[in-house]
């Protein structure tokens, strides 16, 4: 048997939120090109179906030329632009807006309606060969690799084969777990995976390439709740319009308006004080100088930089600044952003505390999400020998991760927290328990000496460089690690890791099983 062109294979990311997916493999994997909704509009009468559209990500320059002329355009945009310009959000509003009695058949990452997933990866599957493949040929059929949630049934992953043989009629058919694709992104076998979605989030512990499903588990903490926080913290303090000064009123404070705040370049995660977590330490300046705001005349005159220092003024004077110059967002007490449909709003340091319901959730609601951490690493289904690579290769994805400075906070909090910074005193050490958690651990230290994220990306993924132009490049990892095991295993002829039409066809969906 053949194996499969890279430009024909297909991957698609499952999600509560948003699938993934690419439609043809290149050389230099790249980030997904096409978002869209996971959700269904169902006509009146049952009439039919309405669906969103997918959305494509716009491509990378193709050679250095073209990207230095980009960024040579984009330095001189942005030299031009006001000192504090009003940020865009990358929210799509199109993806917020309701379809006629739209279903979710999606919710946190479990499957409630079958039928309606059926139906929306069979149109999924028809807009992408429309849209990207060469060859119009509808006979012509390609393979299809699966990203799904590591704790889908048996049963389900027979429902999954079953639709893309049946009811898509995909050439081949393969499934990948999302934790596992996540460490293979990076090239690495034992790790802690941490999927922050919607409204749920997965702590997966991986060792040697085998997930540990017993020490697995789901806390209902998500990007929704993120959003939530956001919104009742903007209420409690109105934002106000740049255009009148005026306040908004609290009901137009939506959580549409709280998540195009919340994804922007204003919302972050700030440095806190390890003192006094859930209090933020403000950035000492590199200098200071007892007589503020009072120049030094004689010495730019004998600088000899006087035009510049003039025209600087000037610039200052006409609210113009280059970015370099430009204050940094943390410093900054009150930001513009552009909110559809109210225009621009002016928004004040709320935006700051946007993680502080997943970093300091209260006891009373249930654990936080660095509780949960632990609790997972700490537990009876981890070797004691295992749990300190646990703790050194720890990957933070999912769109919930999206905001800037969340995995940096996140690692604060557990070093804050669990990181061995002394000696445990020798009473908990002979009980073999834990002084903060209160419950029996493993013996000799229940805490870690080093608490890090994973290694970065390797090199020959330049298009999922932090640096590049590409959409948020770590949250996507477990796409990344799909597409790698897609380019693989569907250049297997023997088909060993994947379903072909006659496996389907001998023994049916239970086919998945034996791969």
């Amino acid at each position: 048997m053949p194996s499969f062109r890279d430009d024909h294979i297909i991957v698609i990311q499952v999600g509560s939120l948003y699938h993934k997916a690419v439609f043809g493999l290149a050389e230099s994997l790249s980030p997904p090109k096409v978002h869209v909704r996971t959700r269904v509009g169902i006509k009146d009468n049952n009439e039919g179906y309405v669906f969103d559209e997918i959305h494509a990500v716009a491509p990378k320059p193709k050679n250095n030329e073209e990207l230095d002329g980009v960024a040579a355009n984009e330095k001189e945009k942005e030299d031009n632009e006001p000192s504090f310009p009003a940020y865009k959000s990358d929210c799509i509003i199109d993806d917020w807006k309701p379809l006629p009695n739209e279903v979710c058949p999606i919710l946190r990452g479990r499957v409630v309606r079958w039928d309606i997933l059926r139906v929306y990866w069979k149109n999924l599957y028809d807009q992408l060969v429309a849209k990207f493949a060469t060859q119009n040929d509808p006979n012509v059929r390609y393979p299809v690799c699966l990203v799904v949630p590591t704790y889908w049934s048996r049963r389900d992953r027979e429902f999954a084969c079953q639709t893309f043989f049946e009811d898509i009629r995909a050439a081949a058919f393969a499934i990948a777990e999302e934790p596992l694709m996540g460490l293979y992104a990076v090239g690495i076998l034992s790790g802690l995976v941490i999927d922050v979605g919607y409204e749920k989030t997965d702590i997966t512990p991986v060792i040697d390439g085998q997930i540990v499903s017993s020490a697995s588990q789901q806390v209902q903490i998500g990007g929704r709740h993120m959003t939530l926080h956001l919104m009742d913290s903007l209420k409690s303090s109105l934002p106000t319009l740049q255009s009148n000064g005026q306040y908004i009123p609290a009901e137009q404070v939506t959580e549409l308006f709280a998540e195009q705040v919340k994804c922007s370049a204003i919302t972050q995660v700030l440095r806190e004080s390890p003192n006094e977590p859930g209090t933020y330490k403000d950035i000492e300046p590199e200098h200071q100088y007892e007589d503020e705001g009072v120049e030094d005349i004689g010495k730019i005159v004998a600088s000899g930089q006087t035009r510049a220092y003039l025209a600087q003024k000037e610039r200052e004077k006409k609210g113009l600044l280059p970015k370099h110059e430009r204050p940094a967002n943390a410093d900054v007490e009150f930001q513009k952003i552009s909110v559809a449909p109210l225009g621009e709003c002016i928004i004040g340091r709320e935006r700051f505390d946007t993680c502080k319901s997943v970093f300091h959730r209260s006891s009373t609601v249930g654990i936080n999400l660095a509780e949960a951490i632990y609790m997972t690493i700490k537990g009876y289904a981890i070797e004691y020998e295992k749990q300190n690579e646990l703790w050194e290769n720890i990957v933070i994805v999912g769109c919930g991760s999206r905001i800037r400075g969340f995995r940096e906070g996140l690692i604060q909090q557990l070093q804050f927290k669990y990181r061995l910074v002394g000696k445990v005193d020798p009473y908990y050490v002979a009980q073999g328990t834990d002084p903060i958690m209160g419950m029996t651990t493993s013996p000799l230290t229940p805490y870690p000496t080093l608490i890090n994220p994973s290694k970065t990306l390797p090199d020959y993924f330049p298009a999922w460089k932090q640096d590049s132009t590409s959409r948020q490049p770590l949250e996507e990892l477990p796409f990344l690690g799909g597409s790698i095991i897609a380019k693989t295993v569907f250049n297997d002829s023997v088909a060993t890791y994947y379903v072909t039409t006659d496996d389907y066809t001998q023994v049916g969906p239970v086919a998945i099983h034996r791969k």
